[in-house]
């Protein structure tokens, strides 16, 4: 577990235990909101278009959506983030990154948040376009 100036983290496949919740917020964190995949399309030298798929979303209330990515693996929010402006109904939420470097290798995965925690999907790479053409 790893505690941020967001909240509370919580690392994918694992249960979280915390003082700060009570025993009534157990079942709202077994039921927390999670990021089922990551797609990373139409990826050129700069650039790439991001869509993420949410499950148990609540209907979306009071969430946050986006991506952390960086050169390493296991990007935070500590990294680059990209916040998702919609979450669509069947829990879909995109973003776009740009000003990546030609050629690079990133790590990337989504995270869902509120003012009291974060949970992030699994990291996925991919490899920008050597020049600035896109590639699908």
């Amino acid at each position: 577990m790893n505690m941020n100036n967001r909240g509370l983290s919580i690392k994918p496949d694992t249960v979280a235990r915390s003082e700060a919740f009570s025993r009534d917020s157990i079942y709202h964190l077994l039921a927390l909101p999670s990021i089922s995949s990551v797609v990373v399309n139409h990826v050129s030298g700069a650039s790439a278009t991001l869509v993420g798929y949410l499950e148990n979303p609540h209907n979306g209330t009071d969430l946050e959506c986006g991506f952390a990515y960086s050169l390493l693996p296991n990007p935070t929010w500590e990294d680059n983030i990209v916040t998702s402006m919609n979450i669509g109904s069947r829990g879909q939420f995109n973003g776009y990154v740009s000003g990546l470097k030609p050629g690079t290798e990133y790590f990337i995965r989504g995270y869902v948040s509120t003012s009291n925690w974060v949970v992030y999907g699994h990291d996925i790479r991919f490899r920008t376009a050597t020049s600035t053409s896109l590639r699908k």
